[in-house]
């Protein structure tokens, strides 16, 4: 499969040019490590969260996925909550983000129709193998 690569400024462009009421509402942001930081951190810069956090869990060795191990969790049953991924692929770390935040709303910059969970907002739907500048291939 081909890859395709993402560079800061595609992202930067497209998310600064959200309507400054896109995100509104949320009190609190979840970033999904390692991806998500990053989104993440433009995100905050853009609509001004100040109260963030981190869930993290690891599931890929290079580019193969395997099973998800959970680093750092925390249950919050707040309704006001918004979880940021960079990729909804296979939906796995937005199905363990449900879990830990049953009632938070998804953000993912890339969204592919087979992911088990469709993100509540998303910038684009691919099918294709997304490479963000953040990835350090080797």
């Amino acid at each position: 499969m081909a890859k395709r690569y993402i560079t800061f400024e595609e992202i930067m462009d497209t998310l600064y040019n959200l309507p400054d009421d896109y995100l509104s509402g949320f009190d609190k942001v979840i970033a999904i490590t390692r991806g998500g930081l990053f989104i993440t951190g433009f995100l905050t810069q853009k609509f001004g969260f100040r109260n963030v956090d981190t869930l993290s869990f690891k599931s890929y060795e290079e580019q193969e996925q395997g099973n998800l191990q959970i680093l750092k969790a925390q249950v919050d049953l707040s309704d006001k909550i918004l979880v940021i991924d960079d990729i909804a692929d296979s939906g796995k770390s937005l199905e363990v983000a449900k879990l830990f935040y049953p009632n938070a709303k998804t953000f993912t910059f890339h969204y592919k129709a087979h992911s088990t969970v469709k993100p509540d907002y998303y910038m684009f739907e691919t099918t294709e193998w997304i490479v963000y500048p953040w990835e350090l291939e080797r």
